[in-house]
C-alpha cells in the first residue's frame, strides 16, 4: 500500500494479510501477488509480503504436473521440450551424454530454448571407449526411426570432399571435434532421404536424443543462431555485429546476449585454421546441395547466416526446442488427463522498499517496489492500482492524483520510465511499466524493482494517502 503521510510522525503498520487470486478465464495462467503495502510517510517502512503460487493449466482444470526442469535431470538423453519449457530463463546444469559419457554445460538461453553451451566431442573413438557401438541409432540419438549412422573413424585429413563423412577430434577438450556438415547431420539427408537442398532441413544429426542442429536460412525468427543473440529482423550473409545485445570478443570467446561462444576455428585438408580467433557452427539448413548455413564470428564479425562447403571441419552445438514443433509425440493428448501435485511453479517476494526523504513540496519523493520471482515458466510482469489516486478516507476531497507529471509542488504520482526523469500513470488494470532486473543464478530468481515518485502541493492537508498496489506476473 502507498501511503503519504504529511507533519505527522513515522507509523509502521501491516494492513492486510498475504492473499492469493487466481484467474482461470483465460489462456493464459495469471498469478497474482499479495497486495504491496508501502507507507509513504515521512519516513516509508518495509513492509514484506511473501505469496507462493502454483500453476493452474487451463487445459485440464487442475493444477498440473511435477514440473521437471534442467535441474531435476542428469542426462542429455532425458531432456524433453517439456523439461525446457518449465526452467527458468538463464538455468543452467551439467548433464552427461549416456553414449559416450561426456559432460556438457547446459542452459535456457534469452531465446526460451535450451542449447549446449560446451561444443559437442562425440566420436567414434570416444564411443567404443565408453563400450559403446560407433553406430548411432534413435535410441539415444537425434537419428529418424528406423535409420542408422555409423560414426567415422576420427583422421585430421578428408576434410576436402563435399559429400563425406569425416570428424577430427584436437588437441583442447575445451574446443570439441569438428565434423563434416554430412557428419554432423548423420548423413545429410533430409526427411525423404535425398540430399538437401536449398532451405532444407537435415533430418537427422549426431546431437544426442531430444536435441538437434540450430536451424538456419534467412528470415525473420527462422534462423535460431540469430534468435539466441536478440536479432529480430530479417537475416542475410552479412555482419551482424552491431544489431546484437551485448557482444563482446576477448581472447578466445564471443559473448553474446549472455551466451558464450568459443572461437574453435575450422578444419580444412589436412590442418586446423584460426583456432582462437574465428568460430565456424554448423546449422541443420542446407543453402543449396554443396553448401550450408552456419554461424560464423570473430572479433568483429557476427554472422549468423553465413555459408560453407559441406567439407569444411566445424563445431557443432546442440539445441533442444522450447516449443512442441519437433516433439508431437511428447504432447500426446492423452496426457492431458493426468494430474498430479505441483510444486510451486512460480514464487513472488513482493516488498516496498523505505522512502528516506521527506514529504517536502519541494521535493519529488522516490522509492521503488520490488518484486523477486522464481518461476520454471516464461512470464511478464504487471502493475496495477486498486485506485490509481493516492487518496485520504478522512479528508476525500483532496487526493494524489496518478499522473505522467510528476514535478514538484504539485500532487501527483506515477511510475518511473526508462529515461529516470518522466512518469507514467498508474491504472486498474494490470499494465507492463518500465522495471529493472537482475538475475540470481544461485538461486533461479529474478528481482524486477519498478521506481516511484511522488509529489505534494503546498496546500495538502495533512493525513495519509494510499492505495494498493499489486503486482502481478502473467505466464507467456
Amino acid at each position: 500500500m502507498l501511503k503519504i503521510k504529511k507533519t505527522k510522525p513515522y507509523q509502521f503498520r501491516k494492513l492486510h494479510s498475504n492473499s492469493v487470486t487466481y484467474n482461470n478465464s483465460s489462456n493464459k495462467s495469471k498469478l497474482y501477488t499479495s497486495r504491496v503495502l508501502c507507507s509513504l510517510a515521512l519516513i516509508c517502512g518495509i513492509v514484506p509480503s511473501l505469496t507462493l503460487l502454483t500453476y493452474y493449466n487451463p487445459y485440464t482444470e487442475s493444477t498440473y504436473a511435477a514440473r521437471k526442469t534442467l535441474s531435476n535431470i542428469t542426462t542429455m538423453q532425458e531432456m524433453t521440450t517439456d523439461i525446457c519449457n518449465n526452467s527458468a530463463l538463464g538455468q543452467s546444469n551439467t548433464l552427461t551424454d549416456i553414449r559416450d559419457n561426456s559432460t556438457y554445460t547446459v542452459a535456457r538461453l534469452s531465446d526460451g530454448n535450451c542449447w549446449m553451451t560446451q561444443n559437442l566431442r562425440l566420436t567414434k573413438e570416444s564411443l567404443e571407449a565408453n563400450g559403446q557401438s560407433a553406430t548411432l541409432s534413435s535410441t539415444t540419438s537425434d537419428v529418424a526411426e528406423n535409420s542408422t549412422f555409423a560414426m567415422p573413424t576420427s583422421s585430421e585429413s578428408g576434410f576436402s570432399d563435399d559429400t563425406a563423412s569425416n570428424a577430427y577430434y584436437g588437441d583442447d577438450i575445451n574446443y570439441g571435434a569438428y565434423y563434416t556438415w554430412c557428419t554432423a547431420t548423420a548423413g545429410c539427408k533430409d526427411k525423404d532421404g535425398n540430399n538437401p537442398v536449398a532451405n532444407v532441413d537435415a533430418a537427422s544429426s549426431i546431437c544426442p536424443k531430444g536435441w538437434r542442429l540450430p536451424k538456419g536460412g534467412i528470415g525473420v525468427g527462422t534462423n535460431e543462431f540469430a534468435n539466441m543473440a536478440g536479432i529480430a529482423s530479417n537475416v542475410s550473409n552479412t555482419n551482424y555485429w552491431s544489431n546484437v545485445k551485448d557482444i563482446s570478443f576477448t581472447e578466445d570467446t564471443l559473448i553474446v546476449n549472455s551466451s558464450t561462444w568459443l572461437a574453435a576455428g575450422t578444419h580444412l585438408n589436412d590442418s586446423s585454421e584460426r583456432i582462437g580467433s574465428y568460430g565456424y557452427y554448423w546449422s541443420n539448413t542446407a543453402y543449396n546441395t554443396t553448401s550450408t548455413y552456419n554461424l560464423y564470428f570473430n572479433n568483429s564479425n557476427f554472422y549468423p547466416a553465413s555459408t560453407s562447403k559441406r567439407y569444411r571441419g566445424a563445431s557443432v552445438r546442440c539445441l533442444a526446442p522450447a516449443s512442441n514443433t519437433d516433439f508431437p509425440e511428447l504432447f500426446d493428448e492423452k496426457d492431458s488427463t493426468v494430474s498430479v501435485t505441483v510444486p510451486k511453479v512460480l514464487t513472488i517476494d513482493a516488498i516496498s522498499k523505505a522512502l528516506t526523504i521527506e514529504a517536502d513540496p519541494n521535493q519529488i519523493i522516490e522509492g521503488n517496489i520490488s518484486a523477486t520471482i522464481s518461476a520454471n515458466t516464461t512470464y511478464s510482469v504487471q502493475l496495477s492500482a486498486e485506485n490509481p489516486d493516492l487518496t485520504n478516507s478522512n479528508d476525500p476531497d483532496h487526493t494524489i492524483p496518478a499522473s505522467k507529471n510528476v514535478q514538484k509542488g504539485t500532487n501527483a504520482w506515477g511510475i518511473l520510465n526508462q529515461d529516470n526523469s518522466t512518469y507514467s500513470a498508474i491504472t486498474t488494470n494490470p499494465t507492463t511499466y518500465y522495471n529493472t532486473e537482475e538475475y540470481n543464478d544461485t538461486e533461479q530468481s529474478t528481482k524486477h524493482t519498478f521506481g516511484i515518485g511522488v509529489s505534494i502541493s503546498p496546500a495538502l492537508p495533512a493525513g495519509e494517502y494510499s492505495t494498493t498496489v499489486t503486482i502481478t506476473a502473467v505466464n507467456n
